[in-house]
């Protein structure tokens, strides 16, 4: 007879942004991954802004009550793998021509022409990625100090102890790329991902497995909601379900909301276009963008796929933030449904149950970090 049992103390991935802050957890049961535990709670404005923690003592108090009473299941480890904010970050493949010189000292000299702090405001590693004959591809990212420190503090007050702090593209690649799973065998894509966040967004773009290089984006949810809500002179409620439900489809509510948010969306696809074209010039190489994966809550707007694929004629769909979890996803996938009409202790939250149509997507990130210590396991 065999017995099987969860292989615990992996780390959980915790997600702080602006608004809210999400747990995940993960074990495993004979082989495979099981859901451990699971929460969120939404933030007020003002606690965290733009990546950085402003009121420290209400982000401890919350990160506390997210770890000791989850919504699912039970934590059972003090270990944290989280990310730091992206548009407080750099990541990007450096191609180094081979010198003599220390290769170390070659990428500290190359992160200074791309970062606007001194050398001694950040924390900087890098990854050798590829080695040939007269060029070396190496992965660099760098944070500053100050928002480290931050978050270092953040979670030691809440008594929880940092694994690791990553940068955000890197849990995302995790969660929504196949590429990135141990069990992956043959040959991989080259993808854009496109995070669109509630207060920030994201444009990630991936080849080889590795990611080439990231940047921001001047849109986000939220400020899609305030432009219908200004509009139209609607409570900020409504004006979200009118965003997911009618969103850029002209042929619903007579185009109203498409027209409204048809300028923005404008702008994002000239930033994609402009990115796509830094793309073409430094990574030739790397071959043609076959897909494009959308993720954060952003995606859920009715016809935003369409929109930016009719702009850049690249094939653009929903990431599947499931799709490296094995039997976990179909669980996972019903309680984030359960959740997702919930409102969850806080006044700011937006009820809008059923509206969501894929609230994983929300979750790309927390996924991401919390199958690093699982997949490190299963090497």
């Amino acid at each position: 007879m065999r017995f099987s049992f969860i292989k615990s103390a992996f780390p959980i991935g915790i997600d702080v942004s602006d608004l809210s802050l999400k747990l995940v957890q993960f074990g495993i049961v004979g082989g495979k991954i099981k859901l451990q535990a699971l929460n969120r709670l939404d933030l007020k404005p003002g606690i965290i802004e733009n990546g950085e923690i402003k009121d420290m003592g209400k982000a401890v108090e919350k990160i506390k009550e997210l770890v000791s009473v989850p919504m699912f299941g039970k934590v059972n480890s003090n270990k944290v793998v989280a990310c730091l904010p992206e548009t407080k970050t750099f990541i990007k493949l450096l191609k180094i021509e081979k010198t003599p010189n220390s290769l170390g000292d070659i990428v500290e000299a190359e992160i200074q022409k791309y970062i606007p702090l001194f050398l001694n405001e950040i924390y900087f590693d890098w990854q050798l990625i590829e080695d040939k004959d007269a060029e070396q591809s190496v992965l660099a990212g760098a944070a500053p100090k100050k928002i480290v420190s931050q978050y270092a503090e953040l979670f030691s007050a809440a008594d929880l102890s940092i694994e690791a702090l990553e940068i955000e593209p890197v849990a995302i690649c995790r969660s929504l790329l196949p590429e990135e799973s141990p069990r992956f065998s043959g040959e991989g894509k080259n993808y854009i991902i496109i995070d669109l966040g509630a207060r920030r967004s994201s444009i990630v773009y991936y080849s080889s497995g590795t990611i080439l290089f990231s940047m921001s984006l001047p849109l986000a949810g939220e400020a899609l909601t305030d432009a219908i809500a200004k509009n139209l002179k609607i409570n900020r409620e409504k004006a979200e379900k009118a965003k997911i439900l009618y969103g850029l489809d002209a042929s619903k509510g007579k185009g109203i909301i498409n027209k409204i948010l048809s300028g923005m969306i404008t702008e994002l696809n000239k930033k994609i276009k402009e990115s796509l074209d830094f793309y073409q010039n430094y990574y030739t190489e790397e071959g043609l963008i076959q897909e494009i994966i959308l993720c954060g809550g952003g995606a859920n707007v009715n016809g935003i796929e369409k929109a930016i694929s009719d702009s850049v004629a690249i094939e653009v769909k929903k990431g599947d933030a499931l799709i490296n979890l094995e039997d976990a996803g179909e669980k996972l996938s019903q309680l984030l449904k359960w959740m997702s009409g919930l409102n969850i202790n806080c006044d700011y939250t937006r009820n809008i149950n059923s509206l969501i149509q894929d609230p994983t997507l929300t979750f790309a990130t927390a996924i991401g970090l919390a199958l690093r210590g699982v997949f490190a396991d299963k090497k």
